[in-house]
């Protein structure tokens, strides 16, 4: 479960239901009339990834400060839990289409925030169907099922969110 989990971040995830869709705003501007290159976007997050320390049990091992990132039109935005963005100044140095934004949460929180959850709930009276980090909302989502919902609806600002679910849910 947790390497799905950990694949999946690299991805581009769909906005929940039941989510507010506003994002966080970016910090720094993308390129300005310039169509950019999906080949280096694509090279600006694998060369991220050639950084990060692999372990074979919980796969990437991201810094306490990663958020995630995804891939809006011509940029990658590369998602920072904190106001100081000179740890990955790197990236926008070596790939201009690199865009900072910062968040409330950082993937490793988010994934904890799943982890604990997964390992303590209730398996007799709670459906989980699927349970995953939203990089563009920058929440851990629990997809479950319309009883558990109504148990565990969570406020808007909460990190961890509650959606509804079913056994043929797809990403």
């Amino acid at each position: 479960m947790k390497r799905i989990l950990t694949f999946l971040l690299g991805i581009p995830l769909i906005l929940c239901t039941g989510c507010t869709s506003s994002r966080p705003p970016l910090v720094v501007e993308p390129i300005e009339g310039d169509s950019g290159s999906a080949r280096e976007v694509m090279r600006a997050e694998d060369f991220f990834f050639s950084t990060l320390v692999l372990d074979e049990e919980k796969g990437y091992i991201y810094p306490n400060t990663f958020g995630g990132m995804y891939v809006d039109g011509d940029n990658l935005i590369f998602q920072v839990a904190a106001e100081d963005f000179t740890e990955y100044q790197y990236l926008r140095d070596k790939y201009p289409y690199v865009v900072f934004q910062q968040v409330e949460y950082s993937n490793n929180y988010l994934q904890g925030l799943i982890d604990e959850y997964l390992a303590t709930y209730d398996k007799n009276t709670e459906m989980v169907y699927m349970a995953y980090v939203d990089v563009i909302l920058n929440r851990a989502v629990i997809r479950v099922d319309e009883e558990t919902l109504l148990r565990k609806a969570t406020g808007e600002k909460s990190p961890l969110v509650f959606v509804l679910g079913s056994p043929f849910t797809n990403l």
